[in-house]
């Protein structure tokens, strides 16, 4: 019984470190080729470009890359814990609150990727399909599709956490209001963008996303629709953690009552 225990957590393993070493070469591949920085709200002028020109390391602020570079790191480290039978490693990476936590970052880089194309002034994803490159697409599309069904998969089916702490798991849930202000001050104060760097941090990009003009351009209802923003992805954020918490007690209630 142990045997065919051990076979199924290595075939598991090296499934995702197949997924997660796609998945870091993706990111390597995007930090190699990077010719400055992409948001999609408005189109950006020769001046926009050479202000927010801050390097390769901008990558980790977007909440899409670092999600994607933490979790393609879980898992290939995942893989040689298991391959090695490093149980001190293993024990941290299978920790209930950091899988949840890797889970819920995934969840939310979907539904952000996926909403905010019906808002985007350039055309990107499943609407920019005909246009882009093929290849960037099939990437955009891994990366926020593939792997949080992976990521989904490895949560409600393969392994799903034990009974959680309220409290730690809401200090876990805090972090894209704690992402959100800590790139709004490294932008404002560090490299003097406003929308750094997401555009959807700037008064005039949001407006535009939601209104389609400037008309009536109200710079006070574009802070507090930023406001909102961030509002709403943070309680989502909240919400999932809870969900997902919220499943791994039910989940385990069933298994115990069973036996």
């Amino acid at each position: 019984m142990k045997k065919e225990f051990d076979k199924r957590r290595f075939l598991v393993a090296l499934i995702y470190f197949v997924l997660c070493a796609i998945g870091l070469y993706i990111f390597i591949d995007m930090v190699i080729r990077y010719d400055g920085p992409s948001w999609f709200y408005h189109p950006l002028n020769e001046m926009e470009l050479l202000i927010a020109d801050i390097g390769r390391g901008s990558l980790f602020t977007y909440f899409t890359y670092l999600s994607l570079f933490t979790y393609s790191v879980w898992g290939i480290l995942r893989f040689f814990a298991v391959l090695l039978e490093n149980r001190g490693l293993l024990k941290i990476l299978t920790n209930k609150y950091l899988i949840t936590f890797l889970t819920a970052n995934e969840i939310l880089t979907l539904i952000a990727y996926t909403a905010s194309q019906g808002f985007s002034a350039v055309p990107y994803g499943f609407v920019n399909f005909q246009r882009d490159n093929f290849l960037n697409f099939l990437s955009g599309i891994y990366i926020h599709y593939v792997l949080t069904i992976a990521s989904t998969v490895y949560f409600f089916v393969l392994e799903t956490p034990e009974k959680m702490s309220t409290k730690i798991t809401f200090a876990f849930s805090t972090y894209p209001l704690l992402y959100a202000f800590t790139v709004k001050m490294v932008g404002l104060y560090a490299f003097n963008v406003e929308w750094y760097p997401y555009a959807i941090f700037s008064k005039k990009a949001i407006w535009l996303a939601v209104f389609k003009n400037f008309n009536e351009y109200n710079a006070n209802f574009a802070s507090i629709l930023i406001a909102f923003v961030i509002i709403f992805c943070t309680t989502l954020y909240v919400l999932l953690f809870f969900l997902l918490t919220r499943f791994a007690k039910i989940k385990h209630e069933k298994i115990l009552v069973k036996n």
